[in-house]
C-alpha cells in the first residue's frame, strides 16, 4: 500500500509479482501517478508472486473471496477498484455482491465471458504450450499482451511473467480464465463505473470489453487507439488520463472555457464517447474520414485536451449534449 487518497485495490489479472513487476519502469510509473490522489493496494494471490506459498486459489470465487478477505483484512470500508484482463470480471463480481463497500469501478482490456475468448483448439493449444514449455510460452503472451510496445517491454514482460508464477499454477488461472461467466452480475453493480478496452487488442477482442460494458448500468465506455493488453504500456497516457479524469483527479474545464463547439463537433464527440473510430464516425455522419479527423482536432483545440480518450469522457458525462 502506498499513497494517501481514498483506496485504490488493484488486480492486474492473470499471474502477478509485485515486487518483480515493481522494477518495470512503465508499471512502477502508472501507479506512482495514480498514488498521488489514492492509496493504492497492489497485492499478489495465494500461490502467485509473493503470496503465500503454502495458499492455492484457482476460480472466480476463490478470487472474489480473495478480495473480500483482503477489504476486510485492511478494515477498508469504501473502495475504488481496478481490474485489468481476467481480473475485470473478478472486480465486477465483487461491486455486484458488495455495492455499499464500491465507490467506482474501473475495468481495462476485460471480459464477462470466458468461453467467448477463443476457439476451443487455440485455447487448447495455448494450455499446452504453458505445460510443455513456460519460457516459451511467456514469449508468447508477450508477443500479444504488450504488441507495438517495443522490444524492451516484450523482453520484460516475457521474464516477469515467468517469474510470477510456475508453468502448473500459470496453466490453472489461465483455464479457469476460459470459464468465466459474470454475465448475470454486470447488470447488479450499482457503482458509477468506467470500461476501456483498445480497439485492436490482440489478447482479448474489442467487442467482449464493449459488450461487457453495455451490461454494467450506466457505465462509461472509452474506447483507446493501440494493440497492447497490458494497460501500462503501448499508450499508457491515455489510459491515465481517463482513469485519472473518471475518479475527478484531474479538473476538467468549466464549461465557460470550453469555447463553443458546433453542433457537428457535438455529434463527433458522442460518437467518440460510444467507441466508435473515425472511419466508423465518417460512415454514420456520411462525411469523409479526412473531415472526421478534422472535427477531432478542432474539439481537442476547443476543449483543451490532448487525447481522445479525455473527448470521450467528457462527452459521456454529457457535456456535449
Amino acid at each position: 500500500m502506498f499513497g494517501r487518497g481514498t483506496p485504490l485495490v488493484c488486480d492486474t489479472g492473470w499471474v502477478t509479482h509485485v515486487e518483480a513487476f515493481w522494477s518495470f519502469a512503465p508499471y512502477r510509473r502508472f501507479f506512482e501517478t495514480l498514488s498521488q490522489t489514492h492509496r493504492v493496494v497492489l497485492f499478489d494471490r495465494p500461490g502467485i508472486g509473493l503470496g503465500d506459498p503454502r495458499g492455492h486459489t484457482v476460480g472466480l470465487e476463490a478470487d472474489v473471496a480473495v478480495l473480500e478477505d483482503l477489504v476486510d483484512a485492511l478494515g477498508l470500508q469504501t473502495v475504488d477498484l481496478f481490474g485489468a484482463s481476467q481480473a475485470s470480471a473478478t472486480m465486477a463480481a465483487y461491486a455486484a455482491r458488495h455495492p455499499e463497500r464500491v465507490g467506482r469501478l474501473i475495468l481495462f482490456g476485460g471480459y464477462a465471458y470466458g468461453p467467448a475468448l477463443a476457439r476451443p483448439e487455440v485455447r487448447d493449444s495455448l494450455l499446452q504450450l504453458v505445460r510443455a514449455h513456460w519460457g516459451l510460452a511467456a514469449s508468447t503472451f508477450a508477443g500479444m499482451f504488450v504488441a507495438d510496445a517495443g522490444p524492451d517491454a516484450y523482453e520484460a514482460f516475457a521474464r516477469l511473467t515467468k517469474a510470477a508464477a510456475s508453468a502448473d499454477v500459470a496453466v490453472e488461472r489461465l483455464a479457469a480464465g476460459y470459464e468465466v461467466d459474470v454475465r448475470e452480475l454486470l447488470p447488479l453493480v450499482r457503482a458509477p463505473s468506467l470500461v476501456m478496452h483498445r480497439r485492436d487488442d490482440r489478447a482479448i477482442r474489442f467487442e467482449l470489453g464493449r459488450a461487457m460494458a453495455s451490461e454494467i448500468p450506466g457505465a462509461r465506455f472509452v474506447a483507446l487507439d493501440g494493440s497492447a493488453h497490458i494497460f501500462y504500456v503501448g499508450g499508457s497516457d491515455a489510459v491515465l488520463g481517463a482513469v485519472m479524469d473518471f475518479l475527478g483527479d484531474r479538473r476538467r474545464p468549466p464549461r465557460r472555457e470550453l469555447g463553443r463547439l458546433t453542433s457537428r463537433e457535438g455529434e463527433v464527440a458522442l460518437l467518440v464517447a460510444q467507441g466508435l473510430s473515425n472511419g466508423e464516425i465518417a460512415a454514420r455522419l456520411r462525411i469523409s474520414e479526412r473531415t472526421a479527423e478534422a472535427h477531432l482536432e478542432h474539439i481537442r483545440n476547443k476543449l483543451g485536451f490532448r487525447s481522445r480518450s479525455q473527448i470521450a469522457a467528457w462527452a459521456a458525462d454529457g457535456s456535449a449534449e
